[in-house]
């Protein structure tokens, strides 16, 4: 009676031990990790209005939140009127530029206007009228 108390106890460890193994083959339990990669980008920020010298600070978020490659390359479609180096933009000279940021992963963008005046006494909406037609000029950088 021990020794057959002896070999269930053995089968039941076998059988146990095939199970365990088996769940762990067929759910994929393997250490796989999906990338997960960027959907959209946004800028914080729509319009800036500077004076030549000042800096400004623009943000953009990667979308989902937890892609992978969260990298963003900033781009000014006129530098000499505003350039732009990891989101910290320099009025140049008088003018208008629009600022772009683009996501390393899937180049998605996202766009942001900036005019550029001499002074603050030079300040005027009226400059941002035909900003939508220069966008599409430099909509392909």
């Amino acid at each position: 009676m021990k020794e057959r108390k002896s070999k269930n106890v053995l089968y039941c460890i076998i059988f146990l031990f095939i199970v365990v193994n088996c769940c762990f083959l067929s759910c994929g339990c393997e250490n796989k990790t999906e990338v997960l990669k960027v959907s959209e980008i946004m800028i914080d920020t729509k319009n800036i209005y500077m004076i030549i010298g000042e800096k400004a600070v623009v943000g953009a978020q990667v979308f989902p939140f937890n892609a992978e490659n969260q990298m963003v390359v900033w781009k000014s479609s006129n530098n000499n009127v505003a350039s732009v180096s990891e989101g910290v933009v320099t009025g140049v000279s008088s003018g208008t530029a629009v600022i772009y940021a683009v996501s390393e992963d899937g180049n998605f963008t996202d766009d942001c206007n900036v005019l550029v005046v001499s002074s603050i006494n030079s300040l005027s909406l009226t400059n941002f009228e035909n900003m939508n037609a220069y966008k599409e000029h430099y909509k392909n950088l």
